[in-house]
């Protein structure tokens, strides 16, 4: 359920509750549990102010966004390396397409079917799923994988880095003063 949570997160507004600071730093927040204070109790809910500073002070939504805001100035610069994100790219790219493939093998079976005086020989897309498995059994759905990781890896990659530099070069002119 934690890779669950992530997606949704992530696409639920991660942004606007707390700064990102690239990829890595989206990745290690998951693994860290949120800081709550050890004195809240469970019956105090989700109010808008309870005590939660060591001197008894108030913690409104006001004093919990300045003091949000302030821990990530203070944060260290926490961006990968070009090299890193490369490989991240890399690895989430060969995950994808290696998930992914057997359904490419299928649809690309399925479309190239009855062209070219070639005969049709599946009836849909569970059928060409067992036709190619009792042919040339479960290595058969990953025939040519090897040529599409050397198309897609590397483009995964290149956006990646693409991807995680333009950020950091938005960022740095978006803290530029203005005059």
């Amino acid at each position: 359920t934690s890779i669950f949570f992530f997606f949704f997160q992530a696409e639920d507004g991660i942004r606007d509750a707390q700064e990102s600071r690239g990829l890595g730093d989206v990745y290690k927040r998951q693994l860290s549990p949120p800081a709550i204070p050890p004195h809240r109790h469970a019956s105090q809910g989700l109010s808008s102010s309870s005590p939660c500073g060591d001197d008894g002070t108030e913690c409104t939504a006001e004093s919990q966004r300045k003091s949000r805001k302030a821990a990530v100035e203070a944060a260290v610069d926490e961006h990968l390396s070009m090299h890193e994100t490369a490989m991240v790219g890399t690895f989430a790219s060969i995950v994808a397409q290696t998930a992914t493939y057997p359904l490419n093998v299928v649809r690309t079976r399925l479309q190239t079917q009855g062209v070219n005086n070639r005969p049709r020989i599946y009836n849909g897309m569970l059928d060409c799923f067992r036709h190619i498995v009792k042919k040339d059994g479960v290595q058969g759905l990953f025939r040519g994988l090897l040529a599409n990781y050397l198309k897609a890896v590397p483009a995964s990659a290149i956006t990646f880095v693409a991807f995680e530099e333009s950020n950091k070069m938005f960022a740095k002119w978006n803290r530029a003063p203005t005059h």
